[in-house]
């Protein structure tokens, strides 16, 4: 997706957000600001470009940052990063991808008499406090007033069992606020509602959800395509429990070629040299090669290769957890420990299993929850029986 379309993208979704807050827009950001939802999502800064000058008074404030991972965005990520902000969760951005079906039995768009029962069914899907429900209402009253928001239920009887709302902007539509009552899950009701959402417009149509929730394999069978993702940067108090995040960033602009680390993974020196035994020689000798290739990141004669793409694109915990992986079979390497001992299965070496305990160790300081983490760890050389053994040994089944 190129940095216009995501700009475009990102303007369809500060429309439909800017009736749950206090907003502000420029040609660069955006701001949205709720005293009633506290959530990330409610409170933050969002991008229409990479070249935003953010005021002072938004850096030092409490509200998240929402970056897209993308070639254009990369110095507002830089500047954030190196300003205290630390990545804590991911907002994948998916464009629904199968054919349009006409009829989706069951779903209809609500009207005004049943707000109150879509706004019940979206409070219970998410779990919101119920003290909320007068300022939901009030949101989507105003959303309403302006003719291109339609709400839409999946209908069990009288039960409203699965809503959403959709957002038709002059170039997308966005689909926000998909929610299935607990007792209702994994009956295909939110695709239904997307089904039911693709037959309003010829346009693309647009979901978001965050990395957190897991749901990125159930969003690819049902027919979407992740098409970009958006780090959720909030500022770090403190070092959490020793962690290098809080100084971590990463040089994603950098050409195919030869580096020494800290060029390209920058802010780990002195952290690493504590936490895994390296000595300063030691780090300052260990060189980075970027190239176009496959895969992700690999030690090869002594030295950590990386996916061009890879690097410009992958979420910033993962590149962190993958650096201190790789820098742990540099230390086995320099011991004389065979990396790639054929007597084993990927997941069964030693060297991977150490490697791997340190880099769960890491993503639990940095606040990853196990679902992430299972998510981190998936690769796609091992098989599914070979992948859960492995999370039993490693405590996360």
């Amino acid at each position: 997706m190129s940095v216009n379309q995501i700009s475009l993208n990102e303007l369809n979704e500060y429309e439909w957000w800017s009736y749950w807050g206090n907003h502000l827009k420029n040609d660069y950001f955006y701001a949205i600001k709720s005293d009633f939802f506290r959530e990330p999502l409610f409170n933050r800064v969002g991008f229409l470009s990479g070249n935003a000058e953010l005021p002072s008074d938004l850096i030092n404030s409490d509200m998240s940052f929402f970056v897209p991972i993308a070639k254009g965005y990369w110095d507002v990520e830089k500047r954030l990063l190196t300003a205290g902000y630390i990545a804590v969760d991911r907002l994948d951005i998916y464009n629904f991808k199968k054919p349009i079906i006409k009829d989706e039995n069951g779903v209809e768009i609500i009207k005004g008499k049943d707000i109150d029962k879509w706004i019940s069914t979206y409070v219970r899907s998410f779990e919101e406090d119920i003290n909320l429900i007068p300022y939901i209402r009030d949101s989507l009253k105003r959303a309403l007033a302006d003719g291109k928001t339609s709400l839409i239920a999946k209908m069990d009887g009288n039960v409203f069992s699965g809503v959403a709302a959709v957002y038709e902007g002059e170039i997308s539509v966005g689909v926000y606020c998909v929610g299935v009552l607990p007792e209702y899950r994994h009956r295909k009701i939110g695709t239904s509602l997307v089904n039911f959402a693709s037959t309003f417009t010829d346009k693309p149509i647009f979901l978001q959800a965050f990395s957190s929730a897991a749901l990125g394999k159930f969003y690819k069978k049902s027919g979407f395509e992740l098409i970009y993702s958006k780090e959720v940067l909030k500022k770090s108090i403190s070092n959490k429990c020793g962690s290098c995040f809080t100084n971590f960033y990463v040089k994603r602009d950098a050409r195919p070629g030869i580096y020494n680390l800290n060029q390209i993974f920058v802010g780990l020196d002195g952290c690493i040299s504590a936490n895994l035994n390296f000595s300063t020689n030691e780090l300052e000798s260990t060189k980075v090669i970027i190239e176009n290739t496959r895969g992700y990141m690999h030690v090869l004669d002594g030295k950590v290769r990386v996916n061009l793409q890879y690097l410009q694109v992958a979420d910033i915990r993962f590149l962190y957890l993958d650096i201190l992986h790789e820098l742990i079979h540099i230390s086995q390497s320099i011991k004389g420990e065979n990396l790639y001992d054929t007597r084993f299965t990927y997941f069964n070496r030693p060297t991977e299993i150490e490697a791997y305990r340190f880099a769960i160790s890491e993503a639990q300081k940095i606040g990853m929850n196990t679902a992430e983490i299972k998510e981190y760890l998936k690769v796609e050389w091992v098989s599914e029986g070979e992948f859960n053994d492995f999370l039993k040994l490693m405590n996360l089944n």
